[in-house]
């Protein structure tokens, strides 16, 4: 054998051996759902759905710790079972053998799991945040642990999915979600057990992406949305046929220049799905359904305690229709985990300039500054859901940052409701003011808004909104209340004056007798400076005397 050959015979026999040693792995047929992983958090409380694939109507045994179950795979070979619910605790191992196949998951906690899902916002890193490197630093956190979600999305939902779980150190926290870090370190400091997030975001995500088919069927007012998607997926369908006779014409081509030793001939353009992101390595980010289908289908039903959910900023100008949309994405969401009451919790959007503030006639009708507005009254209406809770953040950021980097206090609001709400601690300060009646005031001085004794030259009329969760109502910093105003019959509402009363606020302008509607923080910009007690900002708000 020449010498110069010896190496390429050497790379054949290796490879050779390196297939006999892959055969067993071949062959192998038993699987565990890839959210199953080692140095994974399970949900403590909560029984345990475990599943994945095995050999055609094989036995599949899975035991975790002391306790074992037992199922029959199917005819294609999927399997699934329940373990009973744990205490928290661990690390424990997951065993999961069929015949002479088993597989390990090693160092697995029992605490509390929660997915972090959402846009930008929710995606926005530690290393960006405010005080990174103290956060970083100290994130010496070997009981809370992260698996992120591949950013992908598809046309029909999937089953794949491969997660890595790690638990929190300074070498591997940069790049987590800051809001979701902040949120498992409160939890893990205020429960004292182990804390598991699993994040699922996607940058600049629209919300009916996250919604499934399902979701958009059961809604009428959602069913434009799905024709949309559907026409996408046809379109995109008939882009692709012809594209397959170009690959077999390529394949051919490519055959006969491999053989003459030439350079291949150029690979077939792909068409691009019409609703894919710029770079089609990431997936389909604004196709309905699209990252519900690659990201949330092969999660469920993985036992979880809730979700913490911060988007929006791709919808601004859906207005009300953002309510339907997040009526239809938490119900959807319920229901793919068979959990009517599963916790779910919303970041209301922080102030930002959208474009340009250029005033029209009637400025309040100028939409690049009320739109925002418009869809935080959106989000407010998730309270109508049971077990939710909605955080404000008009206090927090700055409005010609879309990516307001005090992410610590955002997690912390999550996690404050969380311990409220879901855990039952008492004394966690968590409620925002919310308007929950508005009254005429009577007459006041139109300097003071003091009561007028009676009727004069300076006496108007004011009007008295009543917060929920809003004792001890004051200003954030001692000034006078700002963004208030008010409008009378004619629905012009003009810049107002506003005083705490305790619970309630009266408005009133100089020069309006007798005002009917009155609106706060109705501004893109607007920053929450009306605040309870415990220094938690009100919800912006418009409302009406009936």
């Amino acid at each position: 054998m020449p010498t110069a050959a010896r190496p390429s015979a050497l790379r054949s026999l290796t490879a050779c051996l390196g297939l006999l040693l892959l055969l067993p792995t071949l062959n192998a047929q038993l699987e565990v759902a890839g959210v199953f992983a080692d140095h994974m958090v399970v949900q403590a409380g909560k029984p345990l759905p475990v599943w994945g694939q095995a050999a055609p109507r094989a036995r599949v045994s899975v035991r975790l710790g002391d306790t074992q179950r037992e199922a029959r795979a199917g005819a294609t070979g999927r399997w699934g079972l329940e373990l009973p619910a744990r205490a928290a605790g661990g690390p424990f191992q997951l065993a999961v053998t069929s015949g002479d196949e088993s597989l390990r998951v090693q160092d697995i906690l029992v605490g509390e799991v929660w997915i972090a899902a959402g846009g930008a916002n929710m995606a926005f890193p530690v290393r960006y945040s405010t005080h990174a490197e103290a956060v970083v630093s100290s994130a010496h956190r070997p009981r809370v642990r992260f698996a992120s979600v591949p950013a992908m999305g598809r046309t029909a939902e999937s089953r794949e999915l491969q997660l890595e779980w790690a638990a929190c150190t300074p070498s591997n926290t940069t790049e987590v979600s800051a809001v979701a870090y902040a949120f498992a370190c409160r939890l893990q400091d205020q429960l004292g057990v182990p804390v598991g997030i699993v994040q699922a975001t996607f940058s600049f995500s629209r919300a009916a992406a996250w919604i499934p088919r399902s979701g958009l069927l059961g809604d009428p007012a959602l069913h434009g949305v799905l024709a949309r998607h559907e026409a996408a997926v046809a379109e995109h369908r008939a882009a692709l046929a012809p594209t397959l006779d170009d690959f077999e014409a390529w394949i051919a081509a490519a055959r006969v220049a491999f053989e003459r030793g030439d350079e291949l001939p150029e690979v077939p353009a792909v068409p691009r799905h019409p609703l894919s992101a710029a770079d089609p390595s990431t997936g389909i980010y604004d196709d309905p359904t699209g990252l519900f289908n690659g990201m949330i289908a092969p999660l469920a039903p993985f036992a979880v305690r809730g979700v913490i959910w911060h988007q929006g900023e791709q919808d601004i100008g859906t207005g009300a229709f953002y309510a339907t949309l997040q009526r239809a994405l938490v119900q959807s969401w319920r229901d793919a985990w068979h959990d009517h009451a599963l916790p779910w919790l919303s970041v209301q959007l922080s102030p930002y300039r959208y474009g340009e503030n250029r005033p029209t006639e009637k400025p309040e009708h100028n939409l690049l500054v009320t739109r925002l507005p418009e869809l935080w009254e959106s989000q407010s209406r998730l309270s109508e859901l049971p077990a939710t809770g909605l955080i404000v953040t008009t206090d927090l950021g700055d409005a010609s940052d879309l990516f307001m980097p005090e992410k610590s206090t955002v997690g912390r609001r999550l996690a404050a409701w969380a311990l409220a709400r879901t855990y039952g601690l008492p004394d966690i300060p968590h409620a925002f003011p919310r308007c929950a009646e508005l009254t005429r005031g009577g007459l006041v001085d139109a300097l003071t808004g003091d009561p007028a004794r009676a009727e004069s030259v300076s006496s108007v009329g004011s009007l008295v909104v009543r917060f929920a969760d809003g004792t001890e109502l004051r200003s954030i910093d001692g000034q006078a209340l700002r963004w208030f105003e008010v409008a009378g019959a004619d629905g012009h509402f003009a810049h107002a004056r506003a005083r705490a009363e305790g619970d309630r606020v009266r408005v009133w302008h100089d020069d309006l007798a007798q005002p009917v509607s009155v609106r706060y923080g109705w501004h893109q910009e607007a920053q929450g400076g009306l605040v309870n007690a415990q220094g938690l900002p009100a919800m912006p708000f418009r409302a009406s005397l009936p």
